[in-house]
Formats: structure tokens, C-alpha cells, sequence
């Protein structure tokens, strides 16, 4: 035979459905022993209260990121672009119930691991939440006190292989049990608090809804529905003989060992069964079950009998265990160190009478005659009604024996008191969710004081018609600002620290006084618009100058004791006369005049005088022409022009032998010192160089 195909997806999703299997003969020309077909019961659970997390999910609207398996009705492919989430308050409205069953059949991709199905409150927290790697699947759980938290239970199964699986979780109490395939059972402990309450603001989601948590889910997904039946998880697929439950291993015993499933376990590190996904419901053609479990471990042990199935109809467990025998002392070398030492297997009692048609929830037990009989708490023909006394109040829903969960806008063990939010204050009483009675001079929603004008500036009304002012304000309505330190000079206060100043005061007090324009030359403000003035200066400002001497010959006062001087006058009071022109070539000034120095004549001594005493001069034929004031004589026939007077003093020079201007009345003479000739004022005449 080939291997067998996948079973099929279930008929129906509770009441009882059927899948099937396949395989084919891998002979040609002969039929081989046995059936081709397998077909067994599934989704055994009763439909009450069932909630189908697929469609609150939205998949089956194939909404972005999912679409249908072309080959297996009802199941879907997510990938990482699908993001299917729902408020949990839309599936529960009173938050997921204390007990309950979680089925799905899925395919997780090989060698992956993530979340794959988290409930988080609004603070980004995942307050429950299914985690798969390549070898374990850890059920993550934090109540109202985070428990289990750190310590939630762990199972090591191999479910990361691209293969169908059914995962099913039964939570009951502080027990937590995972059903794998129809095949595997391990049980362990679930410590909770005593009223376990994980929130009701949760957001349920396919892969975690924060992405902190880590990459969305990526994988496929057939079944996902919650039960508020803790059992109903053993009823997702029919279980058969040689299904395992592992605990802690059996205790020495020379007799028959009856152990009930539902009996308090210690579980020890469990011994996955290999293979995991081995076939659950063998039919032959004739309906027979096949027994495949060995009946001895080695020749020092030896399985227990059966135990009686646990119920006295419908369908149950029975269990055994493997005892020593001899008494012997050492149990791993009897046992074996890999050995089971724990089984369990399915019975079936038949059907059950009207009574007990239907499983007996909360711990109740089946009584073939009387029904049901309910645990303390609990109540109804099959002890799903939970009994809180005294009643819950106010729409409040008893979830927990004596425990109510209250709708928004209550609180209390019954529900019984009124929430407000905002509190009512100054003496306000809550008579209806989010509405307060308040007394005179207070006002709803929250009873606030009102005063019948406004608190400025931030201030804020304490009592009726009472502001209580920010700092930096007073005053009835606040209005009125602070200058702690007052303002000074007339000022006003404006502002908290704030003066507003008159003329001729600054600063934040108005303590400083003001010049405008402001006083010059160093002076110093001592009130506004009046300067003190520092020696030398006076004016309102201080702008003017004082001399100790006036200034003379038309000169001013431009800094103390300082005159500026007209042209032509000089000294510190402008009282020396001075020339007005510069002389240049060493000259010097004197009465308005240019003294030259020897060798420079002119106006401004810019001028020389005479030839040099080295030069060949030709003075044959020389001519010497008096002109205007000046005395020019030019030599003819020569290239040298020589200037020797000004008009009123003669000037010795080297030129043509040593000359010198004498005055006679209006006339002026020139004379030739070495032989004596006399020229008059505009006279010629001719000389040869001594």
C-alpha cells in the first residue's frame, strides 16, 4: 500500500461529523489485504456556545493576504500580507470564560516557529497566546495576576512539519491538557489564580497583533473555534486504543493499578510517541479495532490491567501503568530509561440514556438514573448554568461560583455600585453609570463647583464663584496681575513681573531712569530728560564744549579747553597768527610769507633759484628781461632759464656772477656785485661770468 492520504476535512463543525482517508495499492495485477478507505467521527462537540473564530476573523471573506486550499473544503492559506483580527468583546462580551476548549486544525510550514493564534489588551501585552516551534508548542497565559506567566506549560510535540495536524486545548481548572492528532494526550499543570480574568478590551488575532512580538503567521488554516466546555476538545476527532496521556511514571505495585484520567498527576517530562501523526481510527472491513500495544516492557515489568472507564456511558478513557515485578528497587532498570509509564486509551460505553445525552459540564457527574450531578456552584441539566449568590446586578454575569464580570459603569462582588467616570467630587453621589447628583453650586458630569463668571489666565474655579488664580494673578476672576516687587516711578502692573513705565523710566520695576535723546559725551541720566555732565562740557545733553579762555580771532570752542582756529591763526585760544599757505623745500612761514631756504625761490619756495656753479654757461649774447613782479631772466642762446627774485627782497645766487637787488624808491636795481652794474626795474643788459 502507498501511504495514506491526509483525513479530510470533518463534514460539519460540531454535532458529530465524519472524515475520510485514502491510500492506493501499489500492486499492478493483484489486490492487496486490507481497505483502501478509512472513515472516522469527528467534531463530536455539541454546538452550544460555539463560537467559529474563523468567520469573527473575517477569513472566510478572503479578505488581503488569504485565500482558499484548492484541494481540502473550508480551509485557507494566510500569508505574512494578511492581518485578520477582531475585538474579543465582539466573541465574548463578558471576556473569554475560565474553562474552555480550543480546537483548529492547521499547517504549520516546516521548520518555522511563531505565534499563531494571541489575545493583547491595549497595552501591547499578549495576555494569551499559542507559540509553535520545530519541536514544542507552548500555551502562553497571564491572568490578572500574570499566571502562569513565566510558567505556562510547554509541550514537546513536532507539529512545524507541513503536515494537517488537530491541536486541540482543553483549560479546566489548573489543569491543561493537549489533544494532537486523535493520538497523543499530555496533560499538565495550568496554575491560575483563584478567579482567573485575563481582560475583556483583548484583541484576538491570527499571529501576534504587535509587531514586537515577532513576524506575522504564515501558514494554513482549516478549523478554529473556542467552546466554553472544557471537554470538547477530546471530542474533535474519535480517538483509538493506544492513544498515550503521559505522566509521572507509575508507582511499584504487585497488583492491578486503576488510575482515572481526571485524577490529580504530576506530570514529569513526557516521551513524544513516534510517530506523531500515526493513523487514529483503523477500521478493517469488519469494524474491529486492531491491538498494537505490547503487553511487556522487558522481563523485570509488565503492564497494569486496564482501569474502568472513567464514565458510565458515552465515551471515556481508561488507563494503565507499568508496574515492577520482584519488588524491585531500582524502577529505571526495570522500567527501561526511555520507556513509556503511562498509557490511555479510549472506551466507549455505549450511548448514553435521555438523562446524560449530552456531557455533563463544569465537573458534574453522570448519573445513568438522575442526571447530572453538579459541583458546588453550579447548576441546570448539565451544570452549565453557574450559580452566583446573591445574584449578580445591574446586567452583571456570573462567570465563577459567587463571581460576577459587571458591564462597563459597575463595580462591586454583585455589580451592585454605580461607576462614574470621571469620580463624582465635593460630595457628589453616583447614581447611574457616568452620571453624578451634586449638591448647590456644583455641576454635573463630575460635580465640579461653577462660578458665575469666568477664572482667567488659567485660573480655575474651586468652589462656587471662588477662582483659585495661577501664580502671577489675583483677583476675583484672576484678572489682576503680580509684581511681586512691585513698579516703581508711576509704573503699572501688567503682567505677572511686567510694568508697564511712564516717560523717562525703564526696566522690568521702572527703576531706571531715561534720557531720550540720550546724554552725550559721557554724561550720566540722573533724571529724565536732565544729564550731568562731565567736566568740559555743558548743554542739556552735554553736547556743548567750555573753554577756560575764550577763543580768539573768530576761532570756536569744539572740546574742553580746545579751539578750532580759523586760517591763519594758530595757539590754543587762536591768538598766534599763521600762514596760510604751505611752503615747501624747507621753507618757513613768517608775517603770512614764505621764508626759502638757499636755492629755492617762489611763492611757496617751490622754485630754484639759480644755476649750478658747475655748469658751462655761454652768456654771449645773454639778455636779461624783467617782467611784472617777478624778475625772470632768460638767457639767450642758452637752455637755462633762472629765477632770482620775488620783488621785494634780493637773493644771492650762483649764476652768472653774484647779484643783488637793491630798492630805490619804485625802482629796483639789480647789480652785478663783482664789476659793479646796475640795472633798473626794466632795464637790459648783458654780463659775463666772473
Amino acid at each position: 500500500w502507498d501511504e495514506w492520504s491526509p483525513w479530510t476535512s470533518c463534514s460539519v463543525s460540531c454535532e458529530g461529523g465524519t472524515q475520510t482517508r485514502n491510500r492506493a495499492c501499489k500492486k499492478k495485477n493483484a489486490t492487496c489485504s486490507g481497505t483502501s478507505a478509512e472513515k472516522r467521527q469527528c467534531n463530536l462537540l455539541p454546538c452550544k456556545g460555539v463560537k467559529d473564530l474563523m468567520t469573527y476573523l473575517g477569513i472566510t471573506k478572503l479578505p488581503l493576504g488569504v485565500t482558499k486550499v484548492t484541494d481540502r473544503n473550508g480551509a485557507f492559506n494566510i500569508s505574512k500580507a494578511a492581518k485578520p483580527f477582531s475585538p474579543l468583546v465582539s466573541i465574548f462580551r463578558s471576556g473569554l470564560p475560565q474553562d474552555f476548549s480550543l480546537l483548529t486544525t492547521v499547517v504549520f510550514p516546516r521548520h518555522t516557529s511563531g505565534f499563531f493564534l494571541t489575545l493583547s489588551d491595549l497595552m501591547g501585552k499578549q495576555r494569551l497566546a499559542i507559540q509553535y516551534s520545530s519541536s514544542s508548542v507552548v500555551f502562553q497565559y497571564y491572568d490578572q495576576n500574570n499566571l502562569p506567566g513565566e510558567k505556562s506549560p510547554s509541550f514537546d510535540v513536532q507539529i512545524s512539519d507541513d503536515t494537517w495536524h488537530q491541536v486541540a486545548f482543553s483549560v479546566k481548572g489548573n489543569k491543561i491538557a493537549l489533544y494532537l492528532d486523535c493520538d497523543t494526550i499530555i496533560s499538565k499543570p495550568f496554575p491560575r489564580s483563584q478567579h482567573p480574568f485575563i481582560g475583556t478590551t483583548l484583541m484576538l488575532a491570527i499571529g501576534p497583533y504587535f509587531a514586537r512580538y515577532g513576524l506575522p503567521f504564515e501558514g494554513a488554516v482549516e478549523q478554529l473555534t473556542i467552546s466554553p466546555d472544557p471537554d470538547s476538545a477530546k471530542l474533535q476527532c474519535n480517538p483509538v486504543e493506544d492513544n498515550k496521556i503521559l505522566h509521572e511514571q507509575a508507582v511499584k505495585d504487585d497488583g492491578q493499578l486503576n488510575v482515572n484520567v481526571d485524577s490529580d498527576f504530576k506530570p514529569s517530562t513526557p516521551t513524544p510517541p513516534k510517530p506523531y501523526a500515526t493513523p487514529i481510527h483503523r477500521l478493517t472491513t469488519q469494524g474491529r479495532k486492531k491491538e498494537t500495544t505490547p503487553e511487556l516492557i522487558n522481563e523485570w515489568s509488565s503492564w497494569s490491567s486496564w482501569s474502568l472507564c472513567n464514565v458510565s456511558c458515552g465515551r471515556g478513557v481508561q488507563t494503565r501503568s507499568v508496574y515492577c515485578r520482584n519488588n524491585a528497587v531500582n524502577s529505571l532498570e526495570c522500567v527501561g530509561k526511555n520507556a513509556e509509564r503511562t498509557q490511555t486509551r479510549s472506551c466507549d460505553l455505549g450511548k448514553c440514556e435521555e438523562s446524560c445525552l449530552t456531557s455533563c459540564f463544569n465537573g458534574g457527574t453522570c448519573n445513568i438514573t438522575t442526571g447530572c450531578t453538579c459541583k458546588d456552584g453550579y447548576e441546570g441539566k448539565q451544570c452549565e448554568n453557574v450559580i452566583c449568590n446573591p445574584k449578580c446586578q445591574n446586567g452583571g454575569r456570573c462567570v465563577s461560583p459567587n463571581f460576577c464580570t459587571c458591564p462597563e459603569g459597575l463595580k462591586g462582588m454583585q455589580c451592585e455600585s454605580v461607576v462614574c467616570d470621571p469620580p463624582c467630587l465635593n460630595g457628589g453621589r453616583c447614581i447611574r453609570s457616568g452620571v453624578c447628583a451634586c449638591p448647590y453650586g456644583y455641576m454635573p458630569p463630575d460635580c465640579s463647583p461653577t462660578c458665575a463668571f469666568s477664572c482667567h489666565n488659567g485660573g480655575r474655579c474651586i468652589r462656587p464663584n471662588k477662582c483659585k488664580c495661577p501664580p502671577g494673578y489675583k483677583g476675583r476672576d484672576c484678572t489682576e496681575p503680580v509684581c511681586k516687587d512691585g513698579c516703581f516711578n508711576g509704573g503699572t502692573c501688567v503682567a505677572p513681573k511686567t510694568c508697564s513705565c511712564p516717560r523717562g523710566f525703564s526696566g522690568s520695576r521702572c527703576h531706571m531712569i531715561e534720557c531720550n535723546p540720550p546724554c552725550q559725551n559721557r554724561g550720566a541720566c540722573v533724571f529724565p530728560g536732565v544729564c550731568r555732565c562731565k567736566k568740559g562740557y555743558t548743554g542739556d545733553l552735554c553736547e556743548k564744549h567750555t573753554c577756560k579762555k575764550p577763543c580768539r580771532n573768530g576761532g570756536h570752542c569744539t572740546g574742553p579747553n580746545q579751539c578750532t582756529c580759523p586760517l591763519g591763526y594758530g595757539g590754543k585760544w587762536c591768538h598766534r597768527k599763521q600762514c596760510n599757505v604751505t611752503c615747501f623745500n624747507g621753507g618757513k612761514c613768517k608775517s603770512r610769507r614764505c621764508r626759502c631756504t638757499s636755492g629755492f625761490i617762489g611763492a611757496r619756495c617751490e622754485k630754484r633759484s639759480v644755476l649750478s656753479s658747475t655748469e658751462n654757461v655761454d652768456t654771449s649774447g645773454t639778455w636779461f628781461h624783467h617782467r611784472s613782479r617777478f624778475e625772470h631772466f632768460k638767457e639767450r642762446n642758452t637752455r637755462h632759464s633762472v629765477v632770482i627774485g620775488n620783488g621785494r627782497r634780493a637773493f644771492r645766487q650762483e649764476a652768472c656772477g653774484l647779484l643783488e637787488r637793491h630798492k630805490w624808491g619804485e625802482e629796483f636795481t639789480w647789480r652785478r656785485v663783482a664789476r659793479g652794474r646796475h640795472f633798473k626795474r626794466g632795464e637790459s643788459g648783458s654780463f659775463r661770468p666772473p
